[in-house]
């Protein structure tokens, strides 16, 4: 995200620094990111050193609420974004914390801020951006950023239905209005009062949809493009204004033409109202706007204030000052105001680079390392820096925060539980962006899972904070190494990679018994069913071993599946004797999950040729008992725990009727067998 991002590698240190002195052979693309550091470091020392000054804690001695909200920005380059509060050294903490709570004790009821009773849109918009980094140091944050966005939005706006801007002095109709002035009394627009105000309403949620169209004609209205504004232009330049149409002299002192900081706004302007780059008046605007670089640059070292152009057309960049040169610095300066508006616009549609010497960036960054003062301070440059504090402020949020892409930070893998064969959803890292508008779209995420698969991560959270998740199916138990891949999808270079483990769990077995209650003492057959909880699994991933219940166990044989799909054991066993015995059935999984199916079964010889079965009853059972197990009293005789027999009960189960089959299988496959019921004189088995 590059709009109002933060140097998270700033670090602060004690004293000043010479940047310029430092540097032999210093040109664009020559500065590395400890140059920048340092300079943006020394920066925010001097002003924190101007804040400790004032002990109702606003900042600065020349505009003292304009000022203590530029502070307040350029202190955001330090803490890194919403976030960072309390990695800033105490005293800072300390003077943000007075800075703020200045502002809000004296804010206007209409929610605005003016220094010197007026200069009320000038004032708010800066303390906007101010307080935008810090919502969360003050509670009273909020209810101030809402107070002042109305005053923006719903009482200064100089747009409809309050867009009576006619005037006899422009001999233009009442179409150029759609921006902001100092006030909401004076019924007209500007250029520099509308940049401070977008700048504070786009930080603190953006531009209204309701604003924003007509807003877009008012930005048009101050480029000099001819091609797109016929009604205003006088010249074909392609910057913006200080107001439409602005010829210079007689009617305006010539920095009111096409100028460095209102050529800025308007580039920023077009963004926020989601201009896109191809657009002709953004692209003639980029242009403008490097030309403008360009000519400081060339102008080297004399130059050092606000300039602006005159010419019919756009034509490049020349020494300010020489021959035939249509630059001019001869205005109210504002050489710091400039470079600051020109990075806001810049960056929002050209990624910077800073080793690139032909980038926009590496160049404002030359201008600015090259000036700064041992104190770490920027000197003013005229009316329109305001004041040294302002244009070291301005200089620190060129240099540091605004339009600066920063790396992602706090990149961190998060451990992830799943289980075999089943989908698992979760969270496996999280990111910071210093930039608290950053939203969840400006990034990408890829999740490696370890296992040779990988899939899209989703990319959540807000404020700067940011989450990743995914889901995924792991075929096997055991320990995964998950690499997450987050980057950004306007630079494809500033990416980071987490690295975390997931652990996979064996999936759960269950099972069933499925042999009959009654068995013969030769069993051959299905002992147990079961499933296992993975959808993955094979029969090569289970064992089964049978407890036959007399001592004796064997292996089981294991048919079914795939996956979800039932599993059947099945095995065959030879019981020498008759009884209720417990045979259970161990099924293991490789993974080590493991169940067991109890069956109780009662095992019933068969002594004659045909298969019948002999029963008694059990409470006859014992040893030295007479036992009768054929007699037309058999129900009488035999007393059993379970309750009296039918009357017609003869004990055995005979298939005289009914030859078996061959071999034998579990009775209860028997269809047609029943206890006889054979009249008691009838022949015996």
């Amino acid at each position: 995200m590059r709009v109002f991002a933060a140097l998270s590698a700033v670090a602060v240190i004690a004293g000043a620094v010479v940047m310029g002195a430092g540097n032999a052979t210093a040109a664009p693309g020559s500065w590395t990111q400890t140059d920048v550091n340092n300079a943006t470091t020394a920066g925010v020392n001097y002003i924190d050193s101007q804040c400790a000054l004032n002990p109702d804690g606003h900042c600065g001695s020349s505009f003292p609420f304009s000022e203590t909200g530029m502070a307040l920005v350029a202190y955001s380059v330090e803490q890194g974004g919403v976030g960072g509060f309390a990695n800033m050294p105490p005293a800072h903490q300390a003077h943000v914390k007075a800075a703020i709570h200045y502002l809000l004790v004296n804010q206007a009821v209409d929610g605005s801020w003016a220094d010197f009773g007026f200069y009320q849109t000038y004032s708010t918009g800066i303390d906007l951006g101010g307080l935008s980094a810090f919502t969360t140091v003050d509670p009273g944050v909020p209810a101030a950023i809402a107070s002042a966005r109305n005053f923006l939005i719903n009482l200064d706006w100089q747009g409809p239905p309050r867009e009576v801007c006619s005037s006899a002095q422009f001999g233009a109709g009442n179409d150029y209005c759609g921006g902001w002035n100092y006030d909401p009394g004076l019924l007209r627009s500007d250029e520099s009062n509308t940049g401070f105000a977008m700048f504070g309403l786009f930080l603190t949620g953006g531009i209204p949809a309701s604003i924003a169209a007509v807003n877009i004609g008012w930005q048009n209205n101050i480029q000099e493009l001819t091609a797109t504004n016929p009604q205003y232009s006088v010249r074909n330049d392609g910057g913006g204004d200080y107001l439409p149409g602005v010829a210079g002299p007689p009617f305006f002192f010539p920095p009111f033409s096409s100028n460095a900081n209102d050529s800025g706004s308007m580039l920023f302007g077009y963004a926020y109202d989601s201009v896109p780059s191809a657009d002709p008046r953004v692209q003639a605007g980029l242009k403008f706007g490097q030309d403008v670089l360009d000519t400081y640059e060339k102008s080297l070292p004399a130059t050092r204030t606000g300039i602006y152009h005159d010419g019919a057309n756009e034509d490049g960049s020349c020494v300010v000052g020489a021959a035939l040169c249509d630059w001019h610095d001869t205005g109210d300066g504002g050489y710091h105001y400039g470079l600051f508006a020109l990075t806001k616009g810049l960056g929002e549609y050209i990624p910077p680079v800073l080793s690139d010497p032909n980038n926009w960036y590496a160049k404002v960054v030359d201008l600015l390392i090259t000036q700064q003062n041992v104190n770490g301070s920027w000197p003013d440059d005229g009316r329109d820096d305001g004041s040294q504090l302002m244009a070291t402020a301005f200089a620190v949020s060129a240099l540091g925060l605004v339009a600066v892409e920063q790396p992602i930070s706090n990149a961190t893998g998060l451990p992830f539980s799943a289980t075999e064969g089943q989908n698992a959803c979760g969270n496996v890292a999280t990111f910071n962006d210093a930039d608290n508008k950053a939203v969840a779209g400006d990034y990408s995420a890829t999740i490696d899972w370890g296992d040779g698969s990988s899939s899209p991560g989703t990319v959540s959270g807000s404020n700067g904070r940011f989450t990743v998740s995914g889901c995924h199916t792991y075929s096997e138990e055991g320990k995964y190494t998950i690499k997450v891949t987050i980057t950004d999808v306007d630079n494809s270079g500033n990416t980071a990679t987490t690295s975390s483990t997931a652990t996979v769990a064996d999936a759960a077995l269950t099972s069933s018994c499925t042999m009959p209650p009654v068995i013969t003492t030769t069993f051959v057959g299905s002992t147990a069913e079961f499933t296992d909880g993975s959808s993955t699994g094979t029969l090569s991933d289970f064992s089964a071993t049978i407890s036959w219940g007399d001592t004796t166990s064997s292996m089981g044989t294991i048919v079914g599946g795939p996956g979800l799909l039932p599993y059947d054991v099945s095995g065959s066993h030879n019981y020498s004797t008759t009884g209720t015995f417990t045979v259970t059935t161990t099924i293991k999984d490789v993974g080590g999950s493991q169940t067991v199916a109890t069956c109780h079964v009662f095992v019933a010889g068969f002594p004659t040729a045909n298969g019948g079965t002999f029963v008694i009853g059990d409470l006859e059972a014992g040893l030295g008992n007479h036992v009768t197990w054929w007699s037309s009293q058999w129900a009488k005789i035999n007393q059993m725990s379970g309750g009296p027999a039918p009357s017609s009960m003869k004990g055995f189960a005979g298939f005289e009727d009914m030859p078996l089959p061959s071999p034998i299988p579990p009775l209860t496959k028997l269809c047609g067998m029943t206890w006889t019921t054979d009249t008691g004189n009838s022949s015996p088995p």
